[in-house]
């Protein structure tokens, strides 16, 4: 499976010490760009369609997408309310399943995106408060934002005693998944601050 993604390819600053917005990676203008909606044109500026002829002889016409990455895709989306008509890719090899700000897969090649940074050259040089940072926000801390970022998931981390004794509880030998998931749950219930201290995602 694979994304359209709306973001150019950018690579993070050997150095941590970000001053300000200005000179962060990732600040606006410098290469975003946006693909929502996007509808791809020839070079006469006319939207580019692809046909698809049905068992019954009819031809519905679908619209040709391009993302920032230069991959092209034909959108199916309203392919089934319009005609009845289903497409059929097991495992999603042909289809991208989402359009994404966040990130971008191509499993074929190996590509995994965040923000339009290779997820191999973040883990690299940036901390996981600043990966997170950039996932929320869409762009690379600067290091009082960062120190700030950091200090309110720090805050967010600590675990309520209820928790404790809910986890307590699994026996021995349950499944770890399960104990995942009920656990998720059990902290969800307490999250209320999460909102007050404006981390939600969005």
């Amino acid at each position: 499976a694979s994304s359209v993604t709306n973001s150019e390819t950018k690579h993070p600053p050997t150095s941590k010490r970000r001053a300000s917005a200005s000179t962060e990676v990732g600040a606006e203008g410098n290469g975003r760009q946006t693909m929502e909606g996007k509808k791809e044109e020839d070079e006469k500026g006319v939207e580019k369609e692809a046909e698809l002829r049905l068992p019954d002889g009819t031809t519905v016409k679908l619209p040709v997408l391009v993302d920032a990455a230069g991959q092209t895709f034909v959108d199916v989306r309203h392919l089934q309310t319009a005609t009845g008509i289903c497409t059929f890719d097991p495992g999603f090899s042909s289809t991208a399943s989402c359009q994404s700000k966040i990130t971008y897969i191509d499993g074929q090649k190996g590509v995994l995106l965040y923000r339009g940074y290779p997820i191999e050259q973040l883990a690299k040089q940036c901390s996981f408060a600043e990966v997170a940072y950039l996932l929320q926000y869409g762009e690379l801390p600067t290091v009082e934002r960062s120190m700030e970022f950091q200090e309110k998931l720090t805050y967010e981390t600590m675990v309520h005693e209820h928790l404790i004794r809910f986890y307590q509880g699994f026996k021995p030998d349950a499944h770890p998944m399960a104990i995942l998931v009920s656990c998720c749950w059990n902290g969800h219930c307490n999250a209320g601050s999460y909102i007050d201290n404006g981390l939600e995602l969005t």
